[in-house]
Parts: structure tokens; C-alpha cells; sequence
């Protein structure tokens, strides 16, 4: 299985892995279905504080393992690029595209998901490595992505830099941000090293999961020079069972962080100077 990955920064590896202890965290990705009836507001809703104007230090063509991935390192700045979910802070680290989607509604794909993996912060600022949170996003084809083009280049373009990279483009806007959460796993891992795949093929990394309900667009285009990149890179999903712990939850009320008010300001102007 081959992945388009774009990384803040490479996970790191611990000496003491869950392989070692014969633990197999619930596997992703799963099906998931329409809720039939809304939920109470989770308590502990999502608050995202990415950068408008992020540094991508460098996008390159890289081997990852067994895999060759598409990578964009950002600066490891402390207070930045992070997501806050009730009590606990996590620094996103990098993001990659599956096509088609991994995940599925209601039995049905999408052309493609976006997967945001980021760290757990301990109270000194310090990355968790083993503490994984992953954001998931549908993709489907429709209009242009402004950003995601700027990644996108032949694979003789590579490596460059980018300047201003509008992160929050990535996300669905405040009211939109409904959500499947749930207990599973990384989705893609290097089967020949047993600390990250056992011999059955289950992914030994555990990851929270936050699916986003609402879809991004991607132009034909885009689409075209995406999958011209990498071949279908998608894992089989599996049903949902009680360890997975799958929830349905609706956003509650809340005001946008000075970064989100910031990004959506910059993206108007970036428009209204391309008009």
C-alpha cells in the first residue's frame, strides 16, 4: 500500500511499542452511517488554531519506509498549527491523501480522504509520540483548491518551498463541523517491521479519530495530477465494533480563534487580488 503524505514531521519510535506488550489497538478505517437523530453538543468541542500564513520549510518526494510519500516538513513552533479538544492540546505533524476515500458513509466511497495526524502535547509543550489524534476529511470533485494546487507539481518539481500556506483552507468552516469520533488505528504501516504490523496484518499504532461530515472539493484537475503521483492507495475499512467506541457528535456554540478570523480575512484578499 502506497500513501501521499505530507509531514511536519517524521513520528517518532519508541523503544517500548505496543507489539512488545501484544497490544492491537481497534483497526481503521470502519464504516460509518448517517446518525439517525442529532446528538447532544460534545462538551469538548474541536478548536483549531493552524496558521494562515504557515512555513512548508520544504515538499518533497521521499521514501517513507516501505513506502514513497509525498512529504511537506513545517517549523516545529511550540504554540502553533494546534488542535485543542477540551483539556488536551495536540501540534499536527503532517497530512496525506488516500483515493479512493479509506472510510465509507453508509456503504458508499468518496473519491478521496485527507488525513490531518497530529501529536498530544504534555502540559510542558512536549510531543507524545505514542498519543495520536487523527483528523479525517472526504474529498469529492468540484471546485478548485486554491492550496492544495500549490502542492500538487511533476515529480521533477520536487523538492520546494512554500511561504503562506493558508492551513485553515483544509478545515470546514465553524457551523460545519460535525463529526464521527471514535477509537482505532493508523491506516497505513510498514509490514515488515513488527513494531508497526503484526503477522495478521493489524496496524499496531492507536490513533484517536476525529471524521469530519463535511466534504472538500478538489478540481478535475487536481484530481488528475494527484492520482498521476502515486497509484490507489487505500486501505479496506472494516465494521465498527463496541472497542471502537464510534460517536456521533454536532459542534457546540463557540466564537472563532483570532488564527481562524486572521485566515479567513487573508483568503478574501488572496481572491479579491486574483479577481
Amino acid at each position: 500500500m502506497k500513501v501521499v503524505c505530507l509531514a511536519a514531521m517524521a513520528l517518532s519510535v519508541c523503544v517500548a511499542t505496543p507489539a512488545s506488550w501484544g497490544f492491537q489497538p481497534p483497526q481503521s478505517p470502519i464504516h460509518l452511517v448517517t446518525p439517525p437523530h442529532p446528538t447532544l453538543p460534545h462538551p469538548a468541542r474541536l478548536d483549531f488554531n493552524y496558521r494562515h500564513d504557515a512555513t512548508i520549510h520544504e515538499v518533497e518526494l521521499t521514501p517513507a519506509g516501505h513506502e514513497r510519500g509525498l512529504e511537506a516538513f513545517l517549523p516545529n513552533n511550540a504554540h502553533t498549527n494546534t488542535l485543542t479538544i477540551g483539556a488536551d492540546t495536540y501540534r499536527l505533524k503532517r497530512f496525506h491523501f488516500h483515493y479512493h476515500s479509506e472510510h465509507t458513509i453508509d456503504s458508499v466511497t468518496r473519491q478521496a480522504e485527507m488525513h490531518l495526524v497530529h501529536l498530544k502535547l504534555d502540559g510542558n509543550g512536549n510531543e507524545m509520540p505514542n498519543e495520536r489524534l487523527v483528523v479525517g476529511r472526504f474529498i469529492h470533485i468540484g471546485a478548485a483548491h486554491p492550496e492544495i494546487a500549490r502542492l500538487l507539481a511533476p515529480a521533477n518539481a520536487y523538492p520546494f518551498h512554500l511561504d503562506n500556506f493558508n492551513l485553515l483552507t483544509l478545515l470546514p468552516d465553524l457551523h460545519e463541523r460535525a463529526s464521527w469520533r471514535y477509537d482505532g488505528s493508523l491506516t497505513t504501516g510498514d509490514p515488515n517491521n513488527p513494531q508497526e504490523v503484526d503477522g495478521a496484518g493489524n496496524i499496531l499504532k492507536s490513533a484517536k479519530w476525529v471524521m469530519l461530515q463535511s466534504q472538500m472539493t478538489i478540481s478535475v484537475q487536481q484530481w488528475q495530477d494527484l492520482t498521476a503521483l502515486f497509484p490507489a492507495n487505500w486501505r479496506a475499512p472494516r465494521d465498527a465494533t463496541p472497542a471502537h467506541n464510534l460517536r456521533w457528535d454536532i459542534p457546540a456554540p463557540g466564537t472563532a480563534s483570532l488564527f481562524a478570523v486572521a485566515g479567513v480575512v487573508a483568503l478574501r484578499r488572496r481572491r479579491h487580488a486574483a479577481a
